[in-house]
């Protein structure tokens, strides 16, 4: 396919993808359970717009040259119903199917690039370690109204936790303050310029 886009063709730009390898599909099919899948950003086209082979990623204009880290979709999260009758815009007295006769089967879940240098992320053992947990989590992760009720707990829980260390770190300080007074209790209360530290504030009464 081509793209008269600055008169450039795909072929032009298009970037070959890195090795990966053999059997890390498999991998990937066998942790997500056929839910996930590694594809080449500029090798995955959608309908869009009338055209059923158009860029899917279009962050470049010829697609992104990273991994993609897709997951397939839950039909339910569409409304056919509304799906059909947002399909179709006239553009320029024309009628264009914009939208495609079905959702897509697969959706976007990260880019696999370094955070920081934004180079390729290999596609390696580190990537199935990373895929593993995140699946995990997602899968035991509730949903609906048990998921909203976990996430409460899991607030309150932590939020308990939070409390718990803020009082035994104030207990520690009161307990060190004490501690400073008592050693330096006949300095503290006849020496105007000695004084518990700034960040320590104690009263001592005057015998």
């Amino acid at each position: 396919m081509e793209f008269d886009i600055q008169q450039n063709t795909f072929s032009d730009v298009y970037v070959s993808p890195p090795a990966k390898p053999e059997n890390l599909d498999a991998d990937v099919e066998r942790i997500t359970q056929g839910m996930g899948r590694i594809v080449w950003g500029m090798s995955v086209f959608t309908f869009r717009n009338g055209d059923p082979k158009a860029v899917k990623y279009p962050w470049k204009p010829f697609g992104i040259d990273r991994w993609l880290y897709e997951v397939k979709i839950d039909p339910s999260v569409f409304n056919m119903a509304e799906w059909e009758a947002n399909r179709y815009r006239i553009i320029e007295d024309r009628t264009i199917d914009v939208l495609g006769p079905t959702p897509p089967e697969w959706g976007l879940k990260t880019v696999l690039m370094e955070a920081v240098t934004c180079d390729y992320m290999p596609c390696d053992q580190r990537f199935l370690d990373w895929l593993a947990m995140n699946h995990q989590l997602a899968c035991s992760a509730p949903t609906g109204k048990f998921g909203a009720l976990a996430a409460y707990r899991q607030m309150m829980d932590d939020s308990a936790k939070e409390d718990a260390e803020r009082e035994a770190e104030i207990d520690r300080r009161v307990d060190s303050i004490i501690d400073y007074a008592k050693t330096h209790e006949f300095e503290i209360n006849n020496r105007r310029a000695y004084s518990v530290p700034s960040d320590k504030r104690i009263i001592v009464c005057q015998q």
